[in-house]
């Protein structure tokens, strides 16, 4: 394990997925996050937090310094050739949050590879604010999507269903909705832009899920 930065709280380590698999306690660590973190109808259990670890080559974990319990991941796919990270999966244990934990793992995440491109797969408009606030400009928000752009988007879909390239919206990704009730950011547009393109019922419920493409502002290209 690689320690990419640490305070007097909390680790933040870049892990194999082997270490994480010889591990019974970082596996039911990260099984309980899941479980703690999305809704009823997403049932965690070891095997299947086994199955999601072996898809990653990268996957930065939060520890707890005093006791070593994993309290925060972010699953990691760099596609070299096109300088595009992929956030496949980021979450923090509730009893942690409020800490910057997410803002952390997602902006550590990126100075590893300093990509030109990222991309995430969300139904949380409080992620999309998340990712806003670290520094990223995010389409269709931020900026208009150009030919290198275009090009991301068409590798990230090009296996898709139903997906609308004009909104960037999957349909019927999920068999059921990740969230019991789909969380509210503090961003009244940012509100409107989920609920409205997602098509949310009564329940603040949805299926369907944005593919979020954002650029890093020159701000944080000039940080690093």
């Amino acid at each position: 394990m690689k320690t990419l930065y640490s305070n007097d709280t909390y680790t933040y380590r870049l892990c194999s997925k082997e270490e994480l698999l010889e591990n019974s306690q970082f596996v039911d660590d990260i099984t309980e996050i899941i479980e703690k973190s999305f809704s009823e109808e997403v049932k965690g259990s070891g095997a299947n937090t086994k199955k999601i670890l072996a898809r990653y080559e990268h996957i930065v974990i939060t520890f707890v310094k005093a006791t070593n319990e994993i309290v925060g991941y972010c699953f990691l796919r760099f596609h070299k050739d096109l300088s595009l990270l992929n956030y496949s999966g980021l979450s923090v244990h509730p009893s942690h949050a409020g800490k910057m934990i997410g803002f952390k793992l997602a902006k550590i995440s990126w100075q590893m590879f300093k990509a030109k491109h990222i991309s995430f797969t969300t139904q949380n408009p409080k992620i999309y604010q998340l990712y806003k606030l670290i520094g990223f400009k995010l389409y269709p928000h931020d900026f208009e999507i150009d030919i290198s752009v275009d090009k991301t988007v068409s590798f990230l879909t090009k296996d898709a269903g139903r997906f609308c390239r004009k909104r960037l919206v999957f349909f019927d990704k999920y068999d059921k909705c990740l969230y019991d009730s789909i969380p509210v950011s503090k961003d009244k547009k940012i509100d409107e832009y989920f609920s409205n393109g997602l098509k949310f019922d009564d329940n603040r419920q949805s299926r369907n899920a944005f593919l979020v493409i954002g650029v890093p502002s020159k701000k944080m290209k000039k940080a690093n």
